[in-house]
């Protein structure tokens, strides 16, 4: 490794083997203030961790610019700043997202769909922008939130929370605004018991709805029951009404079985279904004379970062989140990480991104 820096780069895929191809790269590093342009902040990166979109690209199922520094999950330190109220030293995490805050849609709090939109581990590398968390070091935009971490609270645990919880947590935002007052007491169920799912389950949990999963995965059942949630095996959804329908697993025929078992005035949140094959099919009665909403949810705004960053340190104690976690792997050993990631022991695979 330089002393500048060291990034993994993704540089596509192979031709016939669908492997990805991934180069250990030197990249300079700016060294004083005067190098970053105004309102940006170099970060040197402690944690990281892979997420499941990343998995996607390394696999060829997801297209993204190449080459690239992948990765929009992790926290670090503050090296140099130019932005106001950011200082040298501070452990911090970020949105994953750099917004303008003047157009449209950021003037209507969909800062995350911004006319100038920048999104961390999603674009091309050229030289100076340290965009990805695969790296020694990211440098961030000035429309990027920059959040400090709470001392008590391990940059292993605050790696993940950027993106996985600050989503969950703008999940749970734009049900209680729909469910209002009939939030606690009433049931949710989950679609997929992944870190989102995890997540979304302490989040309503918190909220005080009976919470109920399922999956195709045994063994991810088996965790979220550790976690206190009600597991669901197979496609069987009980006898009880749903007041909320949480979608984090990617197939968006659930909403098909969902809906049958919707109480009146119901919400489905429809979050994990980014990809081109997710259709279903329902009636526009069906919908209608239950006087439900379905909502699909992007990524997630600000305000829904710092909450996140707040819900986790005041809740690390009471859920045991490591245990969904691998032990830190050297950023230099990323194909070992990556194949762990694979294996899907773990919900997120940790990277040390000082090693």
């Amino acid at each position: 490794m330089s002393v500048s820096g060291f990034a993994v780069i993704f540089q596509g895929i192979e031709p016939n083997t669908s492997k990805p191809i991934i180069t250990n790269t030197e990249i300079h590093v700016p060294q004083v203030t005067d190098e970053l342009s105004e309102g940006e902040v170099l970060v040197r990166l402690v944690s990281s961790s892979i997420c499941n979109s990343d998995v996607h690209t390394l696999q060829g199922r997801r297209k993204e610019p190449t080459p690239s520094i992948l990765g929009h999950e992790g926290c670090g330190i503050v090296s140099l700043s130019r932005k106001n109220g950011v200082e040298p030293g501070t452990r911090v995490t970020f949105s994953i997202m750099d917004s303008c805050g003047n157009c449209r849609n950021c003037s209507t709090g969909l800062e995350q769909k911004c006319d100038h939109l920048y999104k961390y581990g999603h674009s091309e590398f050229s030289g100076r922008n340290l965009s990805g968390c695969y790296s020694t070091h990211i440098l961030l935009k000035p429309g990027t939130l920059i959040v400090p971490l709470p001392e008590n609270l391990s940059s292993e645990l605050a790696a993940p929370l950027n993106c996985a919880l600050a989503t969950m947590v703008a999940a749970r935002r734009i049900a209680k605004k729909i469910l209002g007052e009939r939030v606690k007491g009433s049931n949710c169920i989950i679609f997929g018991a992944g870190m989102l799912g995890i997540f979304g389950f302490v989040l309503m949990n918190e909220e005080g709805m009976n919470v109920f999963m399922t999956d195709v995965s045994q063994e991810r059942l088996n965790v979220a029951k550790e976690f206190g949630c009600t597991p669901l095996s197979g496609s069987e959804l009980g006898n009880q009404k749903y007041d909320l329908v949480l979608e984090v697993c990617g197939v968006g025929k659930v909403v098909e079985a969902a809906l049958p078992h919707l109480n009146v005035g119901g919400s489905i949140i429809l979050l994990g279904s980014v990809t081109p094959n997710t259709e279903f099919t329902i009636t526009a009665e069906a919908l209608v004379r239950k006087c439900a909403t379905i909502s699909g949810l992007h990524n997630y705004t600000k305000i829904d970062l710092e909450d996140a960053v707040q819900f986790l340190n005041e809740h690390q104690s009471k859920y045991k989140f490591a245990n969904l976690m691998s032990q830190p792997i050297p950023l230099t050993q990323f194909y070992s990480a990556l194949s762990l990631a694979l294996d899907q022991t773990y919900l997120r695979v940790i990277l040390d991104n000082t090693k």
